[in-house]
């Protein structure tokens, strides 16, 4: 699968996905758009649970959107078809608390799906953890707080139960990648 945003006007876009060939990348078909939304939708991913491929994105909420009242903006997500076209319905991912997600990262090995997601709150970052292994009861949960203020960039990492993001604190000297175990239970 290969994923894209494509450019419908300035300023805003939508995901789209394709199937590409193993051995040249090249494209198999047509492309397809996940999703024609208002919002500008940025910062796909992909992840798979088994042989089902899973396309994930962010919704960008305009400034001063209130979370508690906006459903159109957020984490994104559906299942693909072998053709690189939509199998489900995008559905919104849920949110641990307040504010909006701002960055998604899969991890997916055998029968899991894990999704980390970047939530700016009031005043702060949270990550939030969801276990998308069963299409049923899909719950977000509160995984680390962050330093910084709800404006940084998070770049997110999951392989298997380690969980990497970027720290920007205040000072430059101290500014690293860090690591985290989470432990995944139903």
């Amino acid at each position: 699968m290969g994923r894209s945003a494509r450019k419908p006007q300035d300023g805003f876009a939508d995901i789209y996905a394709a199937q590409l060939r193993p051995r040249d990348a090249s494209r198999v078909g047509e492309d397809a758009r996940v999703l024609a939304t208002a919002a500008h939708s940025r910062s796909p991913a992909l992840g798979a649970r088994g042989n089902d491929v899973a396309v994930g994105w962010i919704e960008e909420a305009p400034s001063g959107a209130d979370p508690k009242s906006s459903r159109a903006y957020g984490a994104m997500f559906a299942w693909l078809a072998p053709n690189g076209h939509v199998a489900s319905d995008p559905q919104r991912l849920p949110v641990a608390g307040d504010g909006f997600h701002t960055a998604i990262a899969f991890d997916g090995v055998g029968a899991t799906l894990h999704a980390v997601l970047a939530r700016a709150e009031t005043d702060m970052i949270v990550l939030d953890g969801i276990d998308l292994t069963h299409d049923a009861d899909v719950t977000a949960y509160p995984l680390v707080t962050l330093d910084g203020p709800p404006s940084l960039d998070v770049a997110l990492g999951v392989v298997g139960p380690s969980l990497f993001w970027n720290d920007e604190s205040a000072d430059a000297e101290s500014r690293r990648v860090r690591r985290a175990t989470v432990r995944w239970t139903r």
